[in-house]
């Protein structure tokens, strides 16, 4: 296996630590959508041996020795029924709000960590608005690996409570999620720990493709027709395109499911990029669904791609009505998300967008309870 920019193709050795393309994001400073973002890629005998045996762990480049010992992904794919029948649609959920911390971002943690053992590095710096931190902290928590955490002092009291529990250096930044990220990267600059940040790091985006790989598995070794992403910094969205686009490349499937990225319209730069065909960060992003609140999305690039390429399209949701998605997931489906994941009901308004008979998976990404104040305070 080998990394490759995504703009400019060149290689890179997957037995050092690379972050971004050396050419194409020698100018890039925090505070810009990232460029030269990197992606694994396989040569013929990674091929033969994933196409021999279709494993997970196949598509990544470290042994199973370097993976912490707690279970991440393999979580439940299962038709909605009470929520199909409500909107006429054929409604599947993958529900990751029950990976250990409560979130998807597990799957980028998990494989991180597995990168760091690989490379002896025993400390982890990341931003986040809450989620990818309490991740890290948790995942770092069965290992001997510690975890340093800059996350926005008003981050959701939960989320904050995660980071304490499992013991992570955790600070607290008066500022955005755009600033706890900028002061990530600095912490990092000498080399002495590795940066989990979302994008930059390219085995964060290959963790997370890890739900793709296993929605084909549990679906009987099919591909659904959509897929109903929350969008913040486009990698969840990048990382489930890398996913079905590795199984479409190593002739495992031959089509891949059209793509629908939802963003809140007070943290929309993705979407605006993707419509307007210009990408402009925003000024202020202050949406209620605080884990996908980005002024200046990581990889809006490769999530635009991801859409164009999927034949998808995204989609806008008013921050007013957020809430009320969440009472509509968890009376009809039982699943209690936080609003970031909730997000995702947003398409039942553009209904006249899908095909009523084809299968459409709902991907919740964080666990309610991680936010409780959206629901009591409604």
């Amino acid at each position: 296996m080998k990394y490759k920019c995504t703009e400019c193709g060149k290689d890179f050795s997957i037995e050092h630590i690379h972050y971004l393309c050396d050419e194409c994001g020698r100018d890039w400073v925090p505070g810009n959508k990232l460029s030269g973002v990197l992606e694994i890629c396989y040569d013929q005998a990674d091929k033969e041996n994933i196409q021999k045996e279709l494993l997970i762990n196949n598509f990544f480049p470290y042994d199973k020795a370097d993976l912490p010992n707690i279970p991440v992904g393999n979580t439940p794919f299962f038709k909605a029924e009470k929520l199909s029948n409500k909107h006429n649609l054929n409604l599947w959920i993958k529900n990751d709000t029950v990976n250990p911390t409560g979130s998807y971002k597990d799957r980028a943690s998990y494989w991180v960590l597995a990168q760091a053992k690989h490379h002896n590095i025993n400390k982890i710096v990341c931003a986040s608005t809450g989620n990818a931190g309490s991740s890290l902290a948790g995942i770092s928590a069965a290992t001997d690996i510690k975890a340093k955490i800059f996350i926005p002092a008003k981050a959701p009291l939960g989320k904050r409570a995660q980071n304490i529990a499992y013991g992570a250096d955790l600070d607290l930044v008066e500022g955005s999620y755009d600033d706890a990220y900028a002061l990530s990267i600095d912490y990092s600059a000498d080399g002495k720990s590795l940066n989990r940040n979302t994008g930059y790091n390219p085995i964060t985006i290959e963790g997370k493709k890890s739900v793709a790989l296993e929605i084909y598995q549990q679906n009987n070794n099919k591909i659904p027709a959509y897929i109903v992403i929350p969008v913040g910094d486009g990698v969840i969205l990048s990382g489930v395109y890398k996913g079905f686009k590795d199984l479409l490349e190593l002739g495992i499937t031959n089509s891949i499911p059209k793509l629908i990225g939802v963003q809140s319209n007070k943290s929309n730069a993705i979407y605006n990029y993707w419509k307007n065909g210009e990408y402009k960060s925003l000024e202020h992003a202050d949406t209620i669904a605080d884990s996908i609140s980005v002024k200046s999305p990581a990889c809006a690039d490769l999530a635009v791609r991801a859409i164009r390429e999927s034949h998808g399209f995204m989609i806008e949701v008013d921050d007013s009505l957020i809430v009320g998605f969440q009472f509509e997931i968890a009376r009809n489906s039982g699943i209690f998300c936080e609003p970031s994941s909730a997000v995702v009901a947003g398409i039942f308004e553009e209904k006249y967008m899908l095909n009523k008979d084809q299968q459409i998976v709902l991907l919740l990404t964080g666990h309610g309870l991680k936010d409780v104040n959206s629901i009591l305070n409604y």
